[in-house]
Formats: structure tokens, sequence, C-alpha cells
């Protein structure tokens, strides 16, 4: 492969579609969207990018674990290890739901 993350691989291929006066709104929502996850104590692994992330979980339609099409933006849940703080699925607030009383309880 080329060493790429699938999130890196995702943002380097959509990034030219984004029009100039569509960059500025998509800009303060990811700002937004980003501070959130590292108020929560999600880490990225070495070589990943916020902004590629950002990019990936906006793209993703379904919930990886249940596979249930996602209903609304707000659905979309980025799910991390609460242990290590690293990314693991983009899921609907359902799995994540369940997923971190796994990780607290279990």
């Amino acid at each position: 492969m080329d060493g790429l993350t699938v999130h890196q691989r995702f943002y380097r291929k959509h990034r030219e579609r984004l029009s100039k006066s569509n960059k500025e709104e998509i800009s303060r929502v990811m700002s937004r969207k980003i501070a959130s996850w590292r108020h929560l104590g999600i880490v990225l692994k070495e070589g990943e990018e916020w902004e590629s992330i950002w990019y990936f979980v906006e793209a993703c339609q379904e919930c990886e674990s249940c596979e249930k099409p996602f209903k609304n933006r707000m659905d979309r849940q980025l799910d991390h290890d609460h242990k290590t703080g690293f990314i693991r699925d983009v899921v609907c607030k359902s799995c994540n739901a369940k997923r971190m009383y796994q990780d607290i309880y279990c």
C-alpha cells in the first residue's frame, strides 16, 4: 500500500470537490467538531490527521456496527476506546452508548 490510513486516502481523494464558497462554513463546523473530539479524550494514532478524520466521518452513511443508515448528521458518532482514546468506528448514537457502557462497566 501507500502507507496512508483509510482516512488520509479518503481526504486526499475528495478534498478537491469542495467549492471555495463552502470552505469557510465547513472550516467552522470542522473546527468545532474537532475541538469536541479532543475534549472527549480522543487521540490520533501516528500519521492520522484531524481534518481527514472529520471528512471520513462526514462521508459515512451507515453505522459500522449495526449497519443501519444514519437518520441525520447528529446520529453519526465517532466511537473511541475510553481507555486508550483511539478511534474505533463511526457508529450511531445507540451503538456508541452500548460500547461506552461496555468500556466503563465491563
